[in-house]
């Protein structure tokens, strides 16, 4: 275990010093996506901390709003990025299987290819989910569902668990990424190139932003929430992100499921999230 020595901020960075004479730099932007995961539109190209505080192996960092984050000088040299651009972390994410989603047979049957279906419970299709969890009133950025799997979920539905409807936002993210490469050619080239991972618990995989095969798109996927910050990423990356949220925001359309009704959506070319919504008590199943 190494001791921390110093630690200097800087405009955009800080700077640690360990005893053993090791040094290195990171992003408070990459600081903070790591300990505190803002949302898209909430991502501040300008943050900074007010202050940082060191003990022994301990960094820590008030943020705005008296916000704090730690990190140990262990998990600081792990994520030391060296002149070649790598770290430890680095090099195990790369080893990650890229892994290409393929379509169920339940996608083409249910949704006729409108990549969304809202019908009655005693009307909807009788298929067994793989899994299922709730979500309750809190907010929910819209995203792909368990994109940790290396086959994610290709079909998701929603439905009102009370007798209360729910809202939900959906995204078709075709017209998002067409959008994002207009208006944003160099942030679209940098995202759809960038190596995404997707962790939860013991569960990680590797998807493009963008799939495609024979010159159709066979998937879009991302989800904010459950990507991997393991690598230490530069400003770019993080103005790049805020402006594809940007675009998600703008178009993300306002959908209500009535008690007795059911959503059902693809996976894999289409974001679900949630507003803010008291009382919500909403059951997502997800099929493969």
């Amino acid at each position: 275990m190494f001791a921390l020595k110093s630690v200097e901020g800087l405009s955009k960075s800080l700077k640690v010093c360990w005893e053993d004479g090791a040094a290195a730099q990171f992003s408070y932007l990459w600081l903070k996506d790591t300990a505190l995961r803002p949302a898209l539109i909430h991502i501040d190209l300008h943050t900074k901390p007010e202050d940082l505080q060191i003990k022994k192996d301990l960094l820590t960092v008030t943020w705005p709003r008296y916000t704090e984050s730690s990190f140990t000088s262990q998990f600081l040299r792990r994520h030391i990025t060296h002149g070649d651009g790598k770290s430890y972390v680095n090099k195990n994410i790369i080893n990650i299987i890229d892994h290409t989603p393929s379509e169920s047979s339940y996608c083409p049957k249910i949704l006729n290819e409108k990549g969304c279906l809202m019908t009655s419970l005693s009307l909807a299709p009788k298929i067994t989910p793989m899994g299922s969890y709730t979500w309750t009133g809190t907010v929910r950025e819209p995203a792909t569902q368990w994109p940790y799997l290396q086959q994610i979920p290709s079909l998701v539905s929603a439905e009102p668990l009370n007798n209360l409807p729910s809202s939900v936002y959906l995204v078709d993210m075709y017209l998002a990424l067409d959008l994002f490469q207009k208006k944003e050619p160099e942030s679209f080239n940098y995202l759809v190139n960038y190596p995404w991972v997707y962790r939860s618990g013991p569960f990680a995989a590797h998807h493009k932003l963008l799939n495609i095969q024979n010159g159709k798109i066979v998937s879009a996927i991302f989800n904010n929430d459950q990507r991997c910050s393991d690598v230490p990423m530069n400003e770019e990356f993080y103005s790049a992100l805020k402006k594809f949220g940007i675009i998600l925001t703008n178009i993300m359309k306002l959908v209500k499921i009535n008690p007795g009704q059911i959503l059902f959506i693809d996976n894999q070319t289409t974001l679900l999230g949630a507003p803010a919504e008291c009382n919500r008590v909403m059951k997502i199943c997800t099929y493969s």
